[in-house]
């Protein structure tokens, strides 16, 4: 069993805490059977992009909570290894590491900081993006390291 990560841009604005009020995007899970079918969405996400250095650099920082079906995707230039932290971020997070091909190449449950210095996470390998969401989410949906996220 697959499980993907259907991104799509609608253009739809909501109120974000940060300067990102107008960049969202449409985040779809589903389960893939053995045909290659697509079955029907396991859970759909709305996603805040962090596209440039300094929303990269505020993220989900000072935000006291995350709606259930709300999260945020960094989008970087260029496939490197990536190194996240949990400063000054007040909610447990899943961080989901994806590589240039849509794969996801780790996933890490991510409590917050409570003392310096922060604890880092890494991809580990090389990552082009990477999607925050609430902690415990890629469990209850059984999204793992090796499902893939298709953007359209």
């Amino acid at each position: 069993m697959l499980f993907f990560i259907f991104l799509d841009y609608k253009g739809e604005k909501r109120n974000f805490d940060n300067q990102n009020k107008d960049k969202v995007l449409f985040v779809e899970v589903f389960e893939i059977d053995f045909y290659g079918r697509e079955k029907e969405p396991k859970a759909r996400f709305i996603v805040e992009i962090a596209d440039n250095d300094e929303e990269r650099r505020i993220g989900l920082m000072n935000r006291k909570s995350l709606d259930k079906d709300y999260g945020m995707l960094f989008i970087f230039g260029e496939e490197r290894v990536l190194k996240f932290w949990m400063k000054n971020t007040l909610i447990p997070l899943d961080i989901i590491f994806i590589d240039k091909n849509g794969k996801i190449i780790k996933i890490v449950a991510a409590n917050p900081c409570l003392t310096d210095p922060c604890e880092t996470f890494s991809s580990d390998l090389p990552a082009l993006y990477v999607l925050e969401i609430n902690q415990g989410l890629t469990a209850k949906y059984g999204i793992k390291a090796g499902d893939f996220v298709k953007f359209v």
